[in-house]
């Protein structure tokens, strides 16, 4: 895929990550608003936390004589996708594809061993069943409907919602939390684990991003994370290929999710 906008990796929120400057995205996709007043607007729309979503360097120039200072706003590769979207327009919509792409060949690079999938798999598998249980439902009650020659009342169904940006926030941080945790436990850093949980997280949900969630899905989103576990014995710092694994606490607490 042809790089639109140089990435590279900055501390941010005391790990690093994947970066972009902010400016590099305004003047991709050509805003006419001046670029602070512009990532001034995003900042305040979408509650972004400095040392948290992005960080500023201050740079000092000399301009007819006189010292000046320019902000450039360095910012994580989920910020730079929701500033992608600002503009609403065909240019934006390319742009956000291209971050996402760009997290996709980076988790790639973790390697994750398909058998840690085995759980997650099984859980689908639950959801499936729950869905054609649903649907066997649904057939027997146009069935009773059409033998009775009434015509059943379908509900109109409600436009999808999608998580808000608290909701996003509130996302982050609890696997920012469930990282630091585990990454205590084992000895590692936080940026070796966060990944993994977003990988699974993303493939159990069957999203391509954390923005494509529905809000009807926070509660299941947010217990995933809680009871997310590594695979006990398969991963330490001498390891380069960690593995992980879903465990279900005997308490069977994760049973209980509900699926949308």
């Amino acid at each position: 895929m042809q790089k639109l906008i140089k990435i590279e990796a900055n501390i941010i929120g005391a790990e690093e990550v994947n970066s972009v400057n902010a400016r590099d995205i305004h003047t991709y996709l050509e805003v006419k608003t001046r670029f602070n007043d512009w990532i001034q607007r995003a900042i305040k729309k979408y509650d972004f936390v400095e040392g948290e979503d992005y960080l500023v360097l201050k740079n000092e120039y000399q301009l007819k004589g006189q010292m000046r200072v320019s902000k450039e706003y360095i910012v994580t590769i989920d910020m730079a996708k929701e500033l992608s979207m600002l503009e609403n327009n065909k240019k934006g919509k390319e742009t956000r594809k291209y971050f996402i792409q760009m997290e996709k060949e980076a988790v790639a690079k973790l390697q994750v061993p398909s058998d840690t999938n085995a759980v997650m798999l099984e859980m689908m598998k639950m959801q499936q069943q729950f869905m054609e249980t649903q649907l066997k439902q649904t057939d027997a009650i146009l069935e009773l409907a059409k033998s009775m020659k009434q015509t059943p009342q379908i509900e109109v169904q409600q436009q999808v919602q999608y998580l808000d940006s608290r909701d996003r926030k509130k996302l982050r941080d609890a696997i920012q939390e469930k990282a630091k945790e585990v990454a205590k436990d084992l000895g590692v850093s936080v940026s070796t684990i966060s990944p993994a949980i977003w990988i699974q997280l993303k493939s159990f949900f069957d999203v391509d991003d954390y923005q494509d969630i529905h809000k009807s899905q926070l509660r299941d989103v947010m217990h995933f994370v809680m009871f997310w576990e590594p695979e006990k014995g398969r991963f330490s710092k001498k390891e380069s290929k960690p593995e992980f694994k879903l465990s279900i606490n005997e308490d069977d607490k994760f049973k209980n999710l509900r699926f949308s």
